[in-house]
């Protein structure tokens, strides 16, 4: 709940302009890529368009979250998106 004048303002659920953590990424992303364009001239870089963010509510979900962290880049050579695996690119 915020204070906007004398009126009282009640975020809602998916009123992602309050969260954080949007906020944070927004930021992020344009420095990352002017960093990466200004160190590797030819590298043709673009993010995800999405995230997907998540609370972790209790041992079991910090469990599954850990082992995605750990298994997923053994999964990057199967990822069709991934520009490695793409025979067509040279």
């Amino acid at each position: 709940m915020q204070t906007q004048g004398r009126q009282l303002y009640f975020p809602q659920k998916n009123d992602r302009t309050k969260m954080y953590l949007p906020k944070i990424i927004h930021g992020f992303k344009p420095s990352v890529t002017r960093l990466i364009r200004q160190q590797f001239e030819n590298y043709e870089f673009g993010w995800q368009k999405s995230y997907y963010d998540h609370i972790i509510r209790n041992e079991k979900s910090l469990n599954n979250i850990r082992q995605y962290i750990t298994n997923n880049p053994l999964k990057c050579k199967f990822d069709e998106d991934n520009l490695l695996n793409n025979k067509n690119i040279k």
